[in-house]
């Protein structure tokens, strides 16, 4: 249905078909491309134009043609490479899940959230302070490795543990 209502458009024109499911609403998003229909599925954006990228399809022949892409497109194109930039990061050697072996689901699970946490912190860090001056920014790896530290190192644990030793919590056959 939507690939030939969309195939008698124009390229860079796009429309959607609305729909809802489980009580959300969505729209199914398409965009006449000069060879085919580019088709998403969002629940987000709006047919507007307005502050969004200008772009030029060019044709084999020299035909060409520019035109706006309308939010759901111009989000897309503008912010698909986040998710690979952090999968890239999360993902740097030596990555947590390939580190701690196990098959263990909750550990897994435990993993990934902390490698996701880690690029988070990495990336909040870079903004909030190395934004007006990113020549003092450490690679990745650095901050990896002083986040590490940071944990082994931990003061508050020290004292935690310390007060746990002197008041005997440990029993003799504790492995700590």
């Amino acid at each position: 249905e939507m690939e030939a209502h969309i195939e008698e458009m124009d390229v860079g024109d796009t429309d959607a078909i609305e729909g809802k499911m489980e009580g959300f609403n969505y729209n199914i998003w398409g965009m006449k491309e000069p060879n085919y229909v580019m088709r998403m599925m969002a629940t987000g954006g709006a047919l507007f134009t307005e502050g969004c990228k200008s772009v030029a399809r060019v044709w084999d022949n020299g035909t060409a043609k520019q035109f706006h892409y309308t939010q759901p497109y111009d989000w897309h194109f503008h912010y698909r490479h986040l998710v690979d930039d952090h999968n890239n990061k999360r993902h740097a050697i030596p990555f947590c899940e390939d580190s701690w072996n196990t098959d263990h689901w909750t550990f897994c699970v435990f993993t990934f959230l902390f490698a996701v946490t880690e690029v988070n912190v990495f990336l909040v860090h870079k903004f909030w302070t190395y934004r007006t001056d990113p020549s003092n920014l450490p690679v990745y790896v650095a901050f990896r490795r002083q986040l590490a530290w940071q944990f082994i190192d931990n003061p508050h644990l020290v004292s935690e543990l310390k007060e746990a030793n002197d008041s005997n919590v440990f029993k003799k056959d504790s492995p700590f």
